[in-house]
């Protein structure tokens, strides 16, 4: 059965971000209507029209109390109140078309992204978070999942010379990307390409020209390295100086997440809209690249055997969360190639406390799965996730 899907994102400009995924039963009928959700008679067909009506209240009562406590604290704690939006502003009939399209690829039922909502709130207020926790034993709700902020996945790329970008070599330890130059298109050229990630320096030097932009943000410095570097990777110019892109002649755009000062119309601040908004952007045949993913989100029950890059032991690849991996599988089935990072948790992604989400049998996203690995002979390097999921060698 589809499920319809309501996210709620938790997010303050002087702490982590978090989020609250509240899945409805879809044959509940709960729809939104205005800033409150109602029962839609119509598409209601569980016979308790009266306990759904109540459950609803419920969820109408929390959202009420979260928006109040947020005006009247907001001047302190710089909170970003939003209003409950759906997915990444786009149209229920856009996003319905979307769905199709992907499930005449995959040959099977997609959830419905325009069951998607969020709102935010002071993450330190633990009452309110609780209050949502609380509503797991609601008859409409069918799940609640707790969903960490996007975080950085970060690297050892660091910008420099083309004759010291030994990737780009043609032989086992690079991509051949020199021999790929000398072909036709072999530098990108009629490809959009869409990163994802926290900011970037648009204003160096080997920055590539821009067709789309959402906000380039500014959500800390590691981000602002991050970012710049993973884009001079694959997108520099070749103009003689600096790095070399491996493919400098296509079209490049950025898509920001968790900039709180982005309010154009697809300002959800939600990983599945920042995927959605680049697949958009890149059309068929475009590629997104994902630089984020979430903190360990088994965090209560396993944490891997971390020998280095502790900051960020257990965080795993961004589409373990629902609503992430649904725009990823949508994204392919219209048509756009995703390339999604393993995360830098140390982690066994075939371990079974993740419960099957990174074997290929049970649950695919058609993203390209990237982990880090040693040049000579592809071990794993100490902090990647690893498994049998993992498509793609990053040689750091």
């Amino acid at each position: 059965m589809i499920r319809a899907i309501i996210l709620l994102l938790f997010i303050t400009q002087s702490a982590l971000a978090a989020e609250i995924s509240i899945k409805f039963h879809e044959d509940a009928g709960v729809k939104l209507a205005g800033n409150r959700f109602v029962i839609d008679s119509l598409n209601a067909r569980a016979a308790s029209s009266s306990s759904s009506q109540s459950d609803v209240d419920a969820i109408n009562n929390t959202l009420q109390r979260l928006q109040r406590n947020s005006a009247r604290e907001n001047s302190t704690t710089r909170t970003q109140a939003l209003v409950v939006a759906p997915f990444g502003g786009y149209s229920a009939r856009f996003l319905s078309e979307w769905r199709r399209t992907a499930e005449e690829f995959w040959g099977e039922p997609l959830e419905d992204l325009s069951q998607f909502y969020s709102i935010s709130v002071d993450e330190n207020d633990h009452s309110a978070i609780e209050s949502f926790f609380a509503l797991k034993s609601l008859g409409v709700v069918e799940e609640i999942e707790f969903i960490s902020v996007p975080v950085l996945t970060s690297a050892s790329a660091t910008p420099s010379f083309e004759s010291k970008q030994g990737y780009l070599e043609n032989n086992d330890n690079g991509i051949y990307a020199h021999h790929a130059w000398t072909l036709d298109g072999g530098r990108g050229n009629g490809t959009k390409v869409v990163a994802i990630e926290g900011a970037w320096n648009a204003d160096h030097e080997d920055f590539p020209d821009l067709f789309y932009s959402s906000v380039i943000g500014a959500s800390g410095e590691s981000s602002v390295q991050h970012g710049t570097q993973s884009m001079g990777v694959v997108g520099a110019k070749d103009n003689g100086f600096g790095m070399t892109g491996i493919v400098s002649s296509a079209s490049f755009g950025v898509e920001t997440y968790g900039n709180l000062n982005y309010n154009g119309p697809n300002s959800n601040n939600l990983p599945s809209d920042y995927i959605t908004n680049a697949a958009i952007a890149v059309g068929v045949g475009g590629v997104v690249f994902i630089e984020f993913g979430r903190l360990n989100p088994v965090a209560d029950i396993y944490t891997p055997d971390c020998t280095c890059g502790l900051s960020q032991c257990g965080q795993m690849a961004i589409e373990i969360s629902s609503p992430a991996f649904n725009a990823i599988k949508q994204a392919v089935g219209n048509g756009v190639i995703v390339v999604e990072p393993a995360g830098n948790g140390t982690a066994d992604m075939d371990h079974s406390v993740y419960e099957g989400k990174f074997d290929r049998n049970i649950r695919d996203s058609g993203a390209i799965m990237v982990g880090a690995s040693i040049p000579t002979d592809r071990t794993p390097l100490c902090f990647t996730n690893y498994g049998s999921r993992i498509d793609v060698h990053a040689c750091v």
